[in-house]
């Protein structure tokens, strides 16, 4: 998984968007389930496993997506 945040932060966007619907208040991944997960943690939603907390920070200094968060939690 850090490999894949880490090409996310190089390559400045996502080329092959997730499949995501939305389903009552809540939204479902039916595939790209890494690549949210990845993005969550880059924009800050959710924090990186223990073991890969200290990478993951150094990527989340890096990255694209400080201005670019969209809160869909309401």
């Amino acid at each position: 998984m850090l490999r894949l945040a880490t090409d996310l932060v190089e390559q400045g966007e996502v080329f092959d968007a997730p499949l995501v619907s939305p389903k009552g208040n809540n939204f479902v991944v039916y595939d790209g389930n890494r690549r949210v997960t990845c993005l969550k943690i880059l924009s800050g939603i959710i924090e990186p496993p223990t073991s890969y907390a200290e990478k993951f920070d150094t990527l989340i200094e890096t990255s694209f997506l400080e201005d670019h968060v969209v809160n869909l939690s309401g």
